[in-house]
């Protein structure tokens, strides 16, 4: 073999080396991309289910302990005999509320019990409109109590909501705004009319999350 035959050879060799290695690494390449998706898919998943359990713990939170903080502000009114808020609800400024009911809006204001409650929903709306817990679910679970709610205290919180750079209760507002418009406003305003009757009958038992125990 001369010295020619012998380069080319080598050459020859190399080029089939040099192919070979190239299917091997795209081979990798394309094996180490699927595995990024598994991965990322893997990782999805997991945060879907958590979101979801999140909203089962936030709608239990809100069906015992923020229904409990409901029933003290339902009987605080009855025994002062302060009416429930059934004007409209606007944009949850001051000057969106109807002068006929300020009257009535600084006695429900000046109420004991009113500001666990707001600050307990408060908690479980920032849960939602944060995306630790799927408000998709949330809403099934407990949409139409929650905006019935709200709209019920429009007045209070508007009124609260004096500072315009950082208005207090926000992420109540803004779960509203979500999935109030989700919603019928014959479905709305029945679901308001009801409102005190349905807490006033509603347990005081805890839901606790599975694996608190």
């Amino acid at each position: 073999m001369n010295l020619n035959t012998f380069f080319q050879t080598v050459r020859d060799w190399l080029e089939l080396f040099s192919f070979i290695s190239g299917i091997i690494v795209s081979i990798a390449a394309l094996f180490g991309l699927q595995q990024i998706r598994i991965m990322k898919k893997d990782v999805q998943t997991r945060n879907e289910r958590a979101a979801k359990e999140k909203a089962i713990e936030y709608a239990s939170r809100y069906l015992s302990q923020y229904v409990a903080l409901a029933n003290a502000v339902f009987d605080e009114r009855t025994q002062k005999n302060i009416p429930r808020y059934d004007g409209l609800v606007g944009d949850f400024t001051r000057n969106s509320i109807d002068p006929k009911y300020l009257s009535e809006t600084m006695k429900r204001f000046g109420m004991d019990s009113l500001l666990a409650a707001l600050n307990e929903l408060q908690s479980i709306a920032s849960a939602f409109v944060t995306g630790v817990a799927d408000e998709k679910l949330g809403f099934s679970i407990i949409g139409r109590t929650y905006c019935a709610t709200v709209a019920g205290m429009y007045d209070v919180i508007s009124w609260i909501r004096y500072d315009d750079v950082c208005p207090y209760y926000q992420s109540i507002v803004d779960l509203y705004m979500l999935w109030a418009p989700r919603m019928t406003k014959a479905t709305l305003e029945l679901a308001r009319a009801n409102m005190d009757k349905r807490i006033a009958a509603i347990p005081d038992n805890e839901i606790r999350p599975i694996g608190s125990d």
